[in-house]
């Protein structure tokens, strides 16, 4: 498992794509996940 900056969880890319094999849902998923961390780095 790849951890989070400040080590109190998972990764959110890696989180975003856990439940799934699919490759084109994984990829927006992570889509998704960069996008939300990005409003919240604002």
């Amino acid at each position: 498992m790849i951890q989070n900056r400040t080590r109190t969880g998972m990764c959110p890319i890696e989180e975003s794509v856990i439940n799934t094999s699919d490759p084109h849902t994984g990829e927006a998923n992570i889509e998704a996940a960069i996008t939300l961390l990005m409003k919240q780095a604002r």
